[in-house]
């Protein structure tokens, strides 16, 4: 079923409320790099979908896989949005901060530097509140780059 409507159910696919509107914000001082297990052969659709959606992008990454720990790490990612458990736990495994959009398909404890949120106005707020702690620390978040997981609505 998938491989013969993969292309029409992501392009059909709704955007979460605020998501577009949240990366837009941080856009101007953090990078946006999607990262998504779907296959090489769905790039343009992705693409489409995005553009039509208003979301910005520095990149896309079509992994055919859902093991993203390594092409985050080549982005320099700090923080990754996901909607994947499995994927989030993979994630902070490697030191990263991962914020896990709350879905019924995703419930378990977490570990430690996973975060669950309700949705994209709580992921604002979230990054909105430890900017300035960050950089206190010496994390320079306007170099920081964001990973989010949009699809799984579809994402990855």
């Amino acid at each position: 079923f998938y491989d013969q409507h993969a292309a029409d159910m992501h392009a059909k696919a709704e955007v979460r409320p605020g998501a577009a509107e949240v990366l837009r914000k941080f856009h101007g001082s953090h990078k946006i790099h999607f990262v998504t297990a779907r296959q090489q052969d769905m790039e343009k659709v992705s693409i489409d979908w995005l553009r039509r959606n208003h979301f910005p992008m520095d990149s896309i990454h079509h992994l055919g896989t859902h093991h993203k720990v390594a092409t985050a790490k080549a982005l320099g990612s700090h923080l990754f949005i996901e909607d994947s458990l499995e994927n989030a736990r993979e994630l902070a495994q490697a030191g990263l901060w991962v914020l896990l959009l709350d879905c019924s398909y995703n419930q378990a404890t977490l570990p430690r530097n996973v975060t669950r949120v309700r949705n994209w106005h709580q992921i604002s707020d979230i990054i909105s509140m430890c900017e300035p702690q960050a950089v206190r620390n010496g994390f320079q978040w306007p170099k920081a780059q964001l990973v989010p997981a949009i699809w799984n609505l579809i994402i990855s």
